[in-house]
């Protein structure tokens, strides 16, 4: 983890003193120190700066911020190289980053609106990108004509086959801007109303206002993404030097300074530009240096966690602890005795069958505590597949389980493990523990309501029986189903089965600063 972070930041840095070496390119040459280039320059510097500081605050390798950094970094590269006019080499590069940022632009927002799930239409879609966005790279290199035809049909698909997606799933849509349309609101303002002064001011000025439409989106999507990123301040990490009022004080310091080294030198925008960004590479070599040092310390903690995540954390090593006891432990010495008798072939297979039952056990351990919902699957298949896993594991003792779920069920982060996790133990608890024959299992979101109803017809136990020490799993859901807001009602008696109820909403807001934060 450590490896992957130092690596990633080693890019930042590197991108970083790129950026450096063209604008002091541009300092010495002076053919791009204009007014008109003003505006641009500073959008470049926020996009550098922004992709460095997320990138930094990504402790956890989260791949959805790592995507957008990387986008960030992109987009500015791009608008640095439009600066160079017909500047052979660097503007060739630039109407090649085009396409590229289209597809890396709509492929972060399918990501992000979907939570990095599979969905329906999703590999047409993806396909269709990359195809368009290949063929527009290509006609580069025959013409500017054929060029820009290329990327007319790019956009025009990407928006054609975008919209047939958002039709597809507009409840999904209608949910994510339910859920953040404060967020959203805020950003469009905050973006909106500066360039709408800009372009007031410039209106009679072509060549201040070029490339203006991309900044606009670009901007709109890195402030409204920010906003959800701020909205987990709370977990800074110790090793950052700065923080909160200290930054932005340090960063209005740095620009004052760039400003005045620009005035001063008579480099204007473009060396005021420069001098901010070898500011800001010594800033990230610093943090990438503490990080270092910190890590090598061994603090491992980034994060002040809650005494009620510490009481936590210690349940489920005690709950380990008694598995690994009762059930793996008991196993192991029932081998280690059968070994000195493993010629006689009934020991052999007993001592198979033991090795099986652990093996199985194991496994639904590992998957009760850490669920793997494979991303190429919709969130209906990961639990078929995982209550088909059931039913082979438990063999000729079920008849059957059934489970009632649309086909395009979705429930964002962390909803959809946690729902996973709640229906993967009750299914268990009616095998193992009721001896049940028969499970129904029925999962629905309808306008951000969850219900879950799992009914067996099992053995049962008296409804105040749940309570009490040996129904650990029951009250382990009714504690995790009443932090996230919901509800678990419990029908049962002996010998008559059992059917439990849980109702929740599903809150979007949370949702995707978990979904973030990895």
């Amino acid at each position: 983890m450590e490896k992957r972070y130092l690596v990633r930041q080693g890019i930042l840095v590197i991108s970083q003193a790129g950026a450096v070496v063209i604008l002091c390119r541009m300092a010495v040459d002076g053919s791009q120190s204009g007014l008109a280039n003003t505006f641009p320059l500073i959008l470049i510097s926020l996009l550098f700066l922004d992709a460095a500081y997320l990138s930094l605050k990504n402790l956890n390798n989260s791949r959805i911020l790592t995507q957008f950094s990387c986008l960030l970094l992109l987009a500015a590269w791009q608008f640095l190289f439009s600066l160079f006019g017909r500047d052979g080499i660097l503007h060739g590069i630039f109407y090649l980053l085009i396409p590229i940022t289209v597809l890396q632009t709509i492929d972060f927002l399918q990501t992000f609106l979907f939570q990095d799930s599979s969905y329906r239409g999703q590999k047409s879609f993806l396909f269709l990108l990359r195809i368009t966005c290949c063929c527009s790279a290509a006609a580069y290199f025959l013409s500017m004509q054929a060029f820009s035809l290329a990327l007319l049909l790019q956009s025009a698909a990407a928006l054609g086959a975008g919209t047939t997606l958002m039709l597809m799933h507009r409840k999904r849509i209608l949910f994510f801007l339910k859920s953040q349309k404060k967020v959203l609101i805020r950003s469009f303002l905050f973006v909106v109303l500066p360039f709408t002064c800009y372009i007031l001011v410039f209106i009679d000025r072509a060549r201040y206002l070029e490339n203006m439409g991309s900044y606009f989106i670009i901007m709109t999507s890195f402030v409204s993404v920010h906003s959800i990123v701020n909205g987990r301040g709370a977990d800074a990490p110790i090793y950052f030097a700065l923080r909160g009022r200290e930054a932005v004080l340090i960063l209005c310091l740095a620009a004052g300074t760039s400003g005045m080294v620009g005035y001063l030198t008579g480099l204007g925008t473009v060396g005021a530009v420069m001098v901010f960004h070898v500011l800001s590479l010594l800033a990230q070599c610093f943090q990438i240096l503490l990080y270092h040092r910190t890590v090598c310390r061994g603090v491992g903690n980034y994060y002040g966690y809650s005494l009620s995540q510490l009481k936590r954390e210690e349940r489920l090593r005690e709950d380990f602890s008694n598995y690994l006891h009762d059930e793996i432990l008991q196993d192991l010495l029932s081998i280690k005795n059968l070994a000195g008798k493993a010629e006689r072939p009934e020991i052999k297979k007993l001592i198979a069958e033991t090795a099986d039952g652990l093996n199985r056990s194991i496994r639904a351990r590992m998957e009760s505590y850490r669920p793997t919902l494979l991303r190429s699957l919709t969130l209906k298949e990961n639990m078929q597949n995982m209550l088909d896993t059931l039913s082979a594991d438990y063999g000729e003792k079920v008849g059957k389980i059934d489970f009632i779920c649309e086909e395009n069920i979705f429930l964002v982060e962390p909803y959809n493990v946690m729902v996973y996790r709640i229906l993967r133990e009750l299914v268990t608890n009616a095998l193992k523990h009721a001896q049940a024959a028969e499970v129904i299992a029925e999962l629905s979101q309808q306008k951000g309501k969850i219900l879950l109803e799992v009914t067996d017809n099992g053995t049962g136990f008296e409804q105040e029986e749940y309570r009490h020490q040996s129904h650990r799993g029951l009250n382990s859901i009714l504690e995790q189903v009443s932090m996230l807001g919901g509800t678990m009602q419990i029908w049962s008696g002996k010998g008559a089965g059992t059917r439990i109820t849980i109702a929740m909403e599903m809150k979007g807001e949370d949702s995707y600063q978990s979904f973030i934060g990895g």
